[in-house]
This record gives C-alpha cells, structure tokens and sequence, in this order.
C-alpha cells in the first residue's frame, strides 16, 4: 500500500510511542491466545493426545473427465459412458495428533478404483486416441485422496470445541482407456477388430483449503464431529474448486481407548489444466459412508 506521509506531518516520536504500544499489547494478547487457546483450555472429543482410525468405506464416485489435443472437439467422459462401476467398498485410514489443547494436526487416505468395458454409443476422443460409434472401449480409473489438516480450536470446553484451519488435498487421479474398431471404421465396414490405440492421462492436484470444524461430547461414551471447507485458485493455465465436508459419530464403550463410529465424506474437486499441447479437465466427487474402529492415546 503506497504512503501518505507526504500529504500529513510526520508523527512526533512521543505521537509514535504512544500509537505502538497498544499495538504492541494486542499483537502479544494475539499472540498468546493463538499459541494457548482459550484460559482452562481442555482437549477436545475423548481428551487424546493421538488418534489413530482404520475402516472401510462404501463410496459412489461421480467423474467427468477430457483430455483434448489441440486442434480436436472437447469430449467428456463420465464413468457411465465407460461402463465403470460408480460405486465401490474400499479402504480409509486416519490418524489426528492433538500437540496442544487447542491445536492438532490430521491426515486421512482413502482410495478408488474401477474399471469397465462397453460398446461406445457415441463417436469420442482421449488424448491423441479417437474413437467412433461401437468401438470397443476398455478402461480403468484410479484415485487416491490424501487430506492433511491444521486445525486451531477457538473456542474449548470439556465438551465442545469450535474451530478453523488450514489443510490441502491432494488427488492422484489417473484414468486409462484403450479403444478397438468394431464392424466399421471411418465409414468403410471391417471384418476384424482394429486396435485404434490407449491412452493414459492423470493428475495429481494438491489443492488448498480452508475449514470451519466443530466437536461435542453429547454424552460420556458419545462425540458428534463435523468439518467443512472450501478453496478456489488459478495460476497460470491452471485453475480448480475444492469443496470438502466430512461428519463422524463415535462411540467409546466405557469412554476408554478402544472405539468405533459412523462417518460420511464428501469431497468436490474440479481441475483445469491448459497447458500444453493438451487440455484436461478433470471434475470428481466421491461420497459416502465410512464405518471405522480407532484407538486413542
């Protein structure tokens, strides 16, 4: 921001002792309550300092997809055009390690893949392979989602904790497809299939985010937990959207170590990438249930 002091006198140093010693006590009141949370600060959920939780999910999977050569009309592709499976039973792993009472660090991993093979009802194109009506099309999907959480607990109590923080997806995406004329091609009729070629394309996108979350201890074997977060970014020829949200209710028996719960994720990202030769597009949503057991220490 440019300066003014050329419109106005210079303050005096007495005038500049006295405007920068409040400053001074609010950026260190600041201070304190950031690095120590709220006065009788407790730990949030069960009080652990680690948490570590393994499960499954049950998760339907939405996915568009392009990958268009310069000089080629922008095909998208979706899972049902491909004759993949949308919805599929895999893995979730978690772990949170609360360092400070209002502060904590969380990473989760969860996984999906597919695959399918059907007859396409309609001409396409992937990367530098072209296909047209009843070609055989073969392909496999794979995505692996990494989320890692800064969390800061404004508000904590025995009971609930409000807070907000910062974190980054990142999606391995990768999609591969092979395509085979069938009966025809380029308007000639064929006696034998013609391999026309694959093609693999992917993305791995770290994509930032920002988040409100919250947790309360309803009961004395009970914790309802819920985040929420949202980020947007362009750079250079790249731009995408992130929208996440994830609920878990869990129940310790005894409020000991030993526990499980029911969650649900949700999570929306939408990547461009324009550079190059090539354009790829890639929106993908994945959601659903996550039944899990932890430990906590």
């Amino acid at each position: 921001m440019q300066s003014d002091s050329g419109m106005m006198p210079a303050p005096t140093t007495n005038t500049a002792d006295r405007m920068m010693k409040p400053a001074t006590r609010h950026l260190v009141a600041a201070a304190v309550l950031l690095l120590s949370g709220t006065v009788h600060a407790e730990r949030p959920a069960f009080g652990d300092t680690l948490t570590i939780g393994f499960g499954g999910m049950n998760h339907y999977a939405d996915s568009t997809f392009r990958s268009t050569t310069d000089g080629r009309p922008p095909i998208n592709l979706d899972m049902d055009d491909l004759g993949m499976d949308q919805r599929v039973t895999t893995i979730w792993a978690g772990v949170t390690w609360q360092f400070a009472d209002s502060w904590g660090i969380s990473a989760n991993y969860a996984t999906f893949d597919s695959d399918g093979e059907i007859s396409a009802d309609k001409n396409g194109n992937f990367g530098d392979i072209a296909w047209q009506v009843n070609a055989r099309l073969e392909s496999d999907m794979s995505l692996d989602l990494y989320i890692i959480d800064l969390h800061w607990n404004f508000i904590n109590s025995d009971r609930t904790s409000i807070g907000a923080g910062v974190g980054v997806h990142i999606a391995d995406f990768e999609a591969n497809i092979s395509a085979t004329a069938t009966g025809e091609l380029n308007g000639s009729p064929i006696t034998s299939p013609v391999d026309l070629g694959s093609e693999t394309a992917g993305i791995t996108a770290p994509m930032p985010n920002v988040f409100l979350r919250a947790s309360h201890r309803f009961a004395e074997n009970w914790v309802i937990t819920g985040t929420a977060g949202y980020f947007s970014l362009e750079y250079d020829d790249v731009e995408g959207d992130l929208i996440s949200a994830r609920a878990a209710l869990k129940w310790r028996p005894g409020g000991g170590r030993f526990g499980g719960g029911l969650g649900y994720q949700y999570v929306s990202i939408d990547v461009t990438d324009a550079g190059g030769s090539k354009t790829e597009t890639y929106d993908i949503q994945m959601y659903g249930p996550i039944l899990f057991l932890e430990i906590g220490f």
